[in-house]
């Protein structure tokens, strides 16, 4: 009886969560680590520094590339706000053909924006995303607004501006 008392382990408690109790450790380094902390490897559970978890290049948008994804998104606000302004024109009051044009901005942003970052994608492209859709599509509302010193409310704008946005935001994911 006195030889199981003595090979059980002592508690242990995680390097990253002091007050987590946790009898695993890491496969490499032996550090004590938590289930939140473990990451599966090939060779068994492994903390997070000798796991080496990076984010997948296609994620890391940074430098040239975020650079050029600006230029893009300034293009885009320019430009398409003009073009998108120009086609709700045309479109008239049909809702339909309204939705169909707010959608297609939405998708044309996300596009283009991955298109300039080397298709990479990303929470950065997201908010670059979300925020080019907006002014895109909200454009002739905004400058209305500046002109005669009063925001119009126009729900089915907004309701569509929003779910724009949203297509943006998710293609880039």
């Amino acid at each position: 009886m006195d030889e199981l008392v003595a090979a059980e382990p002592s508690t242990l408690f995680c390097a990253r969560h002091p007050n987590v109790e946790t009898l695993l450790r890491c496969g490499r380094c032996e550090t004590p680590i938590c289930p939140r902390c473990a990451i599966a490897t090939p060779v068994g559970m492994r903390c997070r520094e000798c796991a080496q978890v990076r984010r997948p290049p296609m994620y890391d948008v940074s430098g040239r590339w975020l650079w050029r994804a600006l230029g893009a998104a300034v293009g885009l606000v320019l430009a398409g706000g003009f073009a998108f302004n120009l086609l709700i024109g045309f479109a008239g009051p049909s809702i339909f053909l309204r939705a169909i044009l707010f959608l297609v901005a939405g998708i044309v942003v996300a596009e283009a924006l991955s298109a300039a970052a080397n298709r990479k994608r990303g929470p950065r492209l997201q908010v670059m995303a979300v925020v080019t859709t907006v002014l895109v599509t909200q454009a002739p509302v905004l400058l209305t607004a500046l002109a005669v010193h009063r925001l119009p409310l126009d729900v089915i704008g907004l309701l569509l501006t929003a779910a724009a946005a949203a297509i943006a935001c998710g293609r880039l994911r």
